[in-house]
């Protein structure tokens, strides 16, 4: 980090002070006039001739070494204050691939830190006194431009609009793209991100003004990246009850966020054994709520019924009315609270753990949306989430990462069209990436943010690198047909809360779409555009830079004595299981063996039987439920691994360590 021109000022005036006070002391009884001028002359190397052969007071001694070099280092600072930014400006524009950001609030502050922070080029549009932040991204080696013109519009590679009204960004947005074709050539578009106040999206009204040849306008809504962020980071399959199919989530309190969070699971959460999300919504407007629900996301519900629960809006009723809910639509796998300010938030939170506590039985995941400064007041039980941690990560707004998958899923979709003899343009989902609708897009992306979830769906993981130690993945046969039923049943979802419904016809102005039928009732050909969405999944993990890896499910049994050091055994089965992934499952209670995994990096399926919490950390929980039979630990493993004197199961292939943690048993020692 740079030292701004006040710090460069203030240590020339620290050694000329030092220096006079030097000077006062070698010669008593200076004018001050004189003690001025010579202390001065300090910083140019200026010293009287009768001074240069005394011996000199030491503050004297210091001020004259020190003083020239605050000046040099000053100069240098007045000279890259004046000259600096016009040189980064030019630099950046005639290399290109920089990014505009016009605003100078907490939005604009994230995006331009965070790609300072990898280390990509930023030009600022504004004046250097609009924010207290601007200068230190300066410093870091941002540029700065008053002038749209002059911002490099012609070799940039996006430009972000964070103000915040949404319809004055759309508006600047609108003035850009009109402007486009005259500073950037046709063919390579500007990608304009535009913050929206309401994600209704692009104005019906807007038209063609805001999609060129040079630039088309993507609007982002800040409840909607927050709303991804959780369905993406903290997938519904990661806590189960034992013996339930349901997927149940209780939402207390109906925002923009939670209403956006509902949409995601609707339109997203469809498992392969036909289990779909089912919602419980708790509201002080249940009627107001389920409105709100219609009429911003059409039929989205069709398949997956919403419950509306009215609640009086204190935490004092919320446990018994929770209590009685889930007697009704069964225990949640997790809750998620966005229901008024921070404190609110952490008493609702606490009740709901009270009553898990109370009811000794597993506690799910609790979701609070929260701002970061007051996330430590929550119960350290409770996961935070909520604005200021999306836009930790730039890439939430801007969504190049992303949408390099969302258009690699389009063009391998497109590829087929085409291979089946369709047209370019012949529709208005086939167009190439550049062309393409905002509308389309958005359903390319929603695959995108699927792909992992049918991967975790069929026992998979995805680890980053393409590493050579594992072989290419294959679906099975009967994985890739209830992927394939799932997908559809996710499209259809999609479709009904766009607005679409069944005709025999395809109409698009209409919205009528024949596809809108169970999957059994597809043809063939209509079948096969769902396996092949399935299909190009591991070649988009591929061109993401990821490999996918089946799991190999451990059951670990410990015995009395400590448990044993397990990096022998992981290692172990890296030699003779290379194709996997080793996950182990292990009760709650076996602190010491969940530490020794974590400690090695292992994935981690917990058992839990009592009130519990399911750390974030671990892949899975299995919860049971209060007088449910507590599952083996060897249920739906490939192997068993015992410690020490633990007693082995019948049927399972047994691996077994001593105290040391040596292998005394195992398969491939037979």
């Amino acid at each position: 980090m740079r030292a701004s021109l006040p710090w460069r000022i203030a240590a020339l005036a620290g050694a000329v002070v030092l220096g006079a006070a030097g000077l006062g002391t070698a010669q008593p009884g200076m004018t001050t006039a004189s003690l001025t001028t010579q202390s001065l002359g300090l910083s140019i190397g200026m010293l009287r001739d009768d001074l240069a052969w005394r011996e000199l007071p030491l503050a004297l001694d210091i001020a004259r070494l020190a003083a020239p070099l605050a000046l040099i280092w000053l100069v240098a600072g007045l000279v890259r204050h004046t000259f600096g930014n016009p040189f980064t400006l030019a630099r950046m524009r005639a290399r290109g691939e920089h990014l505009i950001v016009a605003g100078d609030g907490a939005l604009a502050q994230t995006i331009v830190m965070g790609e300072l922070a990898q280390r990509k080029p930023v030009v600022i549009l504004g004046n250097r006194s609009d924010a207290p932040w601007i200068g230190p991204a300066l410093r870091s080696g941002a540029a700065i431009c008053q002038d749209l013109a002059k911002c490099g519009l012609e070799s940039a590679r996006a430009m972000a609009i964070t103000g915040p009204e949404g319809e004055a960004n759309l508006d600047h947005a609108r003035q850009i793209v009109a402007g486009l074709h005259r500073v950037r050539p046709a063919g390579n578009p500007l990608e304009i991100i535009v913050s929206i106040s309401d994600d209704d999206g692009l104005p019906p009204e807007a038209g063609d003004s805001l999609i060129s040849a040079q630039g088309r306008v993507r609007p982002a809504y800040l409840p909607d990246m927050v709303a991804r962020r959780l369905f993406i980071d903290h997938s519904l399959d990661a806590f189960r009850w034992r013996g339930a199919h349901a997927v149940t989530v209780f939402i207390i309190g109906l925002t923009d966020v939670t209403r956006l969070y509902i949409a995601r699971l609707l339109t997203g959460g469809h498992w392969r054994d036909g289990r779909k999300a089912r919602l419980v919504v708790i509201d002080t407007d249940p009627l107001a709520a389920q409105a709100v629900i219609a009429k911003r996301h059409g039929t989205v519900d069709a398949l997956s019924p919403i419950t509306f629960a009215r609640w009086d809006g204190t935490e004092a009723q919320i446990a018994a009315l929770v209590s009685e809910l889930q007697i009704e639509h069964g225990q949640p796998v997790a809750y998620v609270i966005d229901a008024g300010p921070d404190a609110e938030q952490q008493k609702l939170a606490e009740q709901i753990i009270g009553l898990h506590a109370a009811a000794d039985i597993p506690l799910p995941p609790i979701h609070a949306r929260t701002t970061a400064e007051s996330s430590g007041a929550l119960p350290d039980k409770v996961h935070a989430f909520g604005f200021e941690a999306v836009l930790a990560d730039p890439d939430a707004l801007m969504q190049e990462q992303h949408d390099l998958i969302a258009r690699a899923i389009h063009e391998f979709y497109l590829e087929g069209r085409l291979g089946d003899g369709e047209k370019i343009g012949a529709r208005a989902a086939l167009y190439e990436w550049e062309d393409l609708s905002e509308r389309y897009r958005a359903d390319n992306r929603m695959v995108a943010d699927c792909y992992q979830l049918k991967l975790r769906d069929i026992g998979c993981r995805v680890i980053a690198g393409n590493d050579r130690r594992f072989p290419s993945f294959r679906l099975r046969q009967d994985e890739e047909e209830d992927l394939a039923r799932a997908e559809h049943d996710r499209w259809m979802v999609a479709k009904l809360a766009d607005g679409w419904r069944f005709g025999p016809v395809r109409d698009d102005a209409a919205r009528l779409h024949p596809d809108i039928v169970p999957f059994d009732d597809l043809s063939e050909a209509i079948k096969d555009l769902d396996r092949e969405q399935v299909r190009v999944i591991t070649r988009i993990v591929a061109r993401q830079g990821g490999t996918v890896v089946r799991l190999l499910d451990l059951g670990l049994v410990p015995d009395d004595a400590p448990c044993p050091p397990l990096a022998p055994l992981i290692a172990a089965l890296a030699e003779h299981y290379p194709d996997r992934l080793p996950r182990f499952t292990v009760e709650a209670k076996s602190d010491e063996a969940i530490a020794a995994l974590t400690s090695e990096g292992a994935l981690v399926h917990v058992i839990a039987s009592s009130f519990a919490i399911p750390h974030f950390a671990y892949d899975a929980v299995t919860a049971v439920p209060a007088g449910g039979e507590l599952p083996a630990l060897t249920d739906n493993a490939s192997l068993c691994v015992l410690c020490g004197n633990a007693a082995a199961p019948v049927g399972t292939p047994v691996i077994r360590l001593n105290h040391e943690g040596a292998i005394v048993q195992a398969p491939w020692l037979q």
